[in-house]
């Protein structure tokens, strides 16, 4: 390998840098750079600038190659650790960690004691290598961890009591674990009608999924349409604690769906517009968010029902080694503690919460496009297009 197809390695990918590719293999020869500069015309002072010149641009590409070395080196080797809090010591350590980013001690309390409970239900398995010291699985990377199954993650927990009837969605935890924090909402008010609906589905006679999208009334978004847990669910798992009115706003808010107005086309610039609309509307709501912690969500547009919502909801906050992300996806699945090296990794997992959509024609979102924000930043959009490309491959 020569000294310009290492430094293409480096930097990943094949098709991405092909024009940076291309451009670099142009200007190589023989094993020395070609960068088009002027022939020196002549004399001792033209050639000892050509001199320096090239001794300079070896100089620095090696260099840049030895610190892409170094940088593919330590990405790789850095594993996905993933913890299902069973561990005293990691669960005090997650809240430590939360509760530097802005979580009220309250908040945090009912958090421990619904954390506790889960861990209770279930068990950990050892059909994978058993954990490590500190009671983290590890992962070479994203295709490894999701070869784990989650979020079920079958062949590392099993639930060893009867199916919890009464337990919290994503967005129950999230909010719960926000109350009165770094992520917060005027809690004085309720959602208006106009932006409080609610994502209706039915099983039509051809076997298909239809959603209809409205305004919800209180039995639609707090039982019965998945919006958030029903009243006596969430009292049973946190203990009987009433649920504020800031924290049902805060959790409608970010989940509920919002109408489309106006034509959106299925390509990235017109969905980041989309999604750019979304996010003022939650600053007209109310919603108030923290860099110490990142809310991450992934959304998803249906583009016959002409809305857009939000399926899965995450926390992240960061570490020295990477990202620490909380998530309850489901109510039926194991709380869990997975840490990413990168962001990277931890967008491409959210964004992975819809593999099961984009591969099954089934599906009722098969055919919508997908996006991952984190807090007010776009992480990922996935066209629809994108993903039929890759059915078709």
């Amino acid at each position: 390998m020569n000294l310009w197809q290492a430094i293409i390695l480096c930097r990943g990918g094949q098709n991405r840098n092909f024009r940076d590719t291309f451009w670099l293999k142009n200007h190589w020869s023989a094993g020395k750079p070609r960068f088009l500069l002027s022939k020196p015309r002549c004399g001792l002072i033209t050639s000892f600038n050509s001199a320096i010149t090239r001794g300079l641009t070896r100089a620095a590409l090696g260099c840049v190659v030895l610190l892409c070395q170094n940088w593919c080196v330590e990405a790789d080797s850095s594993p996905i650790r993933v913890s299902f809090l069973h561990s005293d010591g990691i669960l005090a350590d997650t809240i430590d960690r939360l509760s530097s980013a802005g979580c009220s001690s309250e908040a945090l309390a009912v958090f421990r004691s619904f954390a506790l409970a889960e861990c209770k239900s279930r068990e950990l398995l050892s059909v994978r290598s058993s954990t490590d010291e500190a009671g983290y699985y590890s992962f070479d990377g994203l295709d490894d961890l999701l070869s784990a199954g989650p979020p079920a993650y079958p062949s590392l927990v099993r639930s060893i009591t009867r199916i919890r009837k009464h337990s919290l969605t994503c967005f129950d935890v999230a909010a719960l674990i926000l109350r009165d924090g770094p992520v917060s909402m005027a809690g004085d008010r309720k959602i208006p009608r106009s932006e409080n609906l609610a994502v209706l589905s039915s099983i039509e006679s051809d076997g298909m999924a239809r959603f209809q999208v409205r305004s919800a009334t209180s039995r639609d978004y707090l039982g019965g349409v998945g919006l958030l847990s029903s009243i006596d669910s969430y009292q049973r798992a946190t203990g009987w604690r009433e649920r504020s009115m800031g924290e049902e706003n805060l959790a409608l808010i970010l989940r509920a769906p919002h109408l489309i107005s106006g034509h959106y086309a299925n390509a990235e610039a017109p969905l980041r517009r989309l999604m750019s609309l979304r996010m003022e509307q939650w600053e007209r709501s109310g919603a108030v968010f923290s860099p110490g912690i990142q809310v991450v969500l992934s959304h998803y547009v249906d583009f016959k029902g002409r809305f857009i919502a939000a399926d899965h909801i995450a926390l992240a906050v960061p570490l020295d080694t990477g990202w620490m992300l909380i998530e309850k996806n489901g109510t039926m699945n194991p709380l869990v503690r997975i840490e990413f090296p990168t962001v990277d990794m931890l967008a491409d997992y959210a964004m992975s919460c819809f593999d099961s959509d984009v591969y099954d024609p089934g599906s009722p979102l098969h055919e919508a496009a997908y996006i991952v924000t984190a807090n007010d930043q776009i992480l990922r959009i996935r066209t629809r297009r994108h993903f039929q490309e890759i059915i078709r491959k």
